[in-house]
């Protein structure tokens, strides 16, 4: 009874500490560790919210660009620091799918890190050439099937062929890869030239090309409409229950941060982006707010990490 006595207090007084700790947080600076440059998405979205921290918490906040290896270096930087909030990573959805897509990536993106805030969503379009023989999923599915061989896309790599292999399988068609290693916007450039039949590609990405007639949106790869493209239907409508990846943003934590301080930042994360200049700028990038709580992040980390397990498979990796 004694040595119970005495676990008791102890665990007693560690619930007491990690509540101090929650309730003092935070008394010194904050460093948000970014997996990509500067002046891309994932490097604004950390600004916009290191800003708005800065007033709310109050405490410095440092965005620090560690890009490379499409956010592994960063990742792994992150994992190793102590799970006491003060170090935070901004990350993409790239995260879920690193186990596949990278040799010499250990960590397991649902367990050894801590979902702190979802940020922003970015929903991918499968997109043609303005000029193609086909206006619909349904019709450039069926325009495949009748021309084996004679339809490709342009592949960006890494999760983009895993994508775009998960539903050329699901929907029984082969389509030919012509690998692109430049940005996004030499793919929507090289699809709007007819260099290339299709792209799956962010909206983000495509919308400048959409808006101009260049290029054409065959279906979204969301399972419910998108409000920016109202008259374009969802992929599902014409292969049942499947969805392309979807491109996220979120903040994520080393492994074992007090859930006092995960919930601290969760509130003050949504608080910032939900200011109607925040939401603006979000929009202005082409990106949807997405805000949500731990539980949420939690979910999408392993709804995509099971899909890219099965986009592999289907790409024969």
């Amino acid at each position: 009874m004694k040595k119970l006595g005495f676990l008791m207090a102890g665990v007693s007084l560690a619930f007491i500490a990690t509540a101090a700790q929650a309730q003092d947080y935070p008394s010194q600076p904050i460093t948000m560790i970014v997996g990509a440059a500067a002046g891309g998405p994932t490097d604004i979205l950390a600004r916009i919210v290191a800003d708005g921290l800065k007033t709310r918490l109050p405490q410095p906040v440092v965005v620090e660009n560690r890009p490379g290896q499409g956010g592994q270096l960063a990742n792994v930087l992150l994992a190793n620091k102590a799970a006491d909030g003060y170090t935070l990573g901004v990350t993409s959805g790239g995260i879920a799918a690193l186990p596949v897509t990278s040799q010499d990536f250990k960590l397991d993106p649902v367990a050894d890190f801590a979902d702190v805030a979802l940020m922003a969503s970015a929903t991918r379009i499968l997109i043609a050439r303005a000029d193609a023989p086909y206006n619909s999923a349904q019709e450039f599915i069926d325009y495949a099937k009748g021309n084996p061989g004679g339809v490709n896309y342009a592949d960006m790599g890494g999760t983009n062929t895993l994508d775009m292999s998960l539903l050329a399988s699901r929907a029984g068609i082969k389509v030919a890869s012509i690998p692109y290693a430049g940005s996004a916007s030499q793919v929507q450039t090289a699809l709007a030239g007819g260099e290339v039949d299709v792209a799956l590609d962010t909206y983000s990405s495509a919308r400048n090309f959409l808006d101009q007639g260049k290029t054409k949106a065959l279906a979204v790869g969301s399972l419910t409409p998108f409000e920016k493209l109202p008259d374009v239907p969802s992929i599902s409508a014409t292969i049942a229950n499947h969805e392309t990846s979807l491109g996220w943003y979120a903040v994520i934590g080393p492994k074992g941060m007090p859930d006092e301080i995960v919930a601290k930042l969760n509130q003050e994360i949504n608080a910032v982006l939900e200011l109607p200049e925040n939401r603006a700028k979000i929009e202005g990038l082409g990106l949807e707010l997405r805000t949500g709580t731990p539980g949420d992040l939690e979910a999408l980390m392993k709804k995509d990490t099971a899909f890219w397990v099965e986009a592999a498979k289907a790409a024969g990796q």
